[in-house]
């Protein structure tokens, strides 16, 4: 109920600010997270995972612009987790090949960006950073539900990424990026254990609105 009180209240947001002119711009981003979950205890020591690759999807406002500097406000959809694999067994105890455990964490994510741009023609590479909060929603968990249950919600972080404005004629201008994910606690911490979220990714996107710079 939380979740879907928090989305309304974005939508509604949006809905004001477009009516009062103060988004510039808009687009929508897509892409992968590629995330993992770091895993020490005072008992065996620290555990090694392979990573997760999982869906990135949202959208973004623009409500300060110049040519050069400008605020953004993200709302996406973001999967974390991490993955492993252990050699299986039969019924005898026999070899069956490697079983591979997938563990996703659903967040819903909002980021607020100050971005700097070097205008060109054609391409127009930026840099940005700025703090996330993001909400955890659910989780698919091969034998850790008890762990995801009790993991912290909201989470802090801040992210700092790079990419660049594609312009091509009159066609919508495109977006590339990259971006680090930076985590200030951790997402499950006891005397026992603790565990971090790890995670960088990779955008694409379309920018819609203002072509004047």
């Amino acid at each position: 109920m939380k979740y879907f009180s928090i989305i309304c209240i974005t939508v509604l947001t949006i809905a004001s600010a477009s009516e009062a002119g103060i988004i510039k711009s808009f687009g929508v981003k897509t892409g992968i997270g590629i995330t993992n979950l770091s895993y020490k205890t005072t008992f065996i020591g620290e555990l090694e995972f392979d990573n997760r690759i999982g869906v990135d999807l949202g959208g973004f406002l623009v409500f300060y612009e110049t040519p050069v500097v400008s605020s953004l406000i993200e709302l996406r959809y973001f999967q974390k987790g991490m993955t492993y694999e252990i050699e299986g067994k039969d019924q005898y105890n026999q070899d069956t090949g490697m079983v591979k455990y997938d563990n996703r964490l659903d967040y819903l994510s909002i980021s607020l960006f100050g971005q700097y741009t070097l205008r060109r023609s054609t391409l127009s590479p930026y840099l940005y950073f700025g703090p996330r909060i993001d909400f955890l929603i659910g989780y698919d968990s091969d034998g850790w539900d008890i762990l995801f249950e009790e993991f912290k919600s909201p989470e802090f972080g801040a992210d700092i990424g790079a990419g660049t404005e594609i312009k091509v004629g009159t066609l919508p201008v495109m977006l590339a990026e990259f971006r680090y994910n930076f985590y200030l606690d951790y997402a499950y911490k006891t005397d026992q254990i603790e565990m971090r979220n790890r995670s960088f990714e990779i955008l694409v996107g379309v920018k819609l609105g203002r072509r004047d710079h």
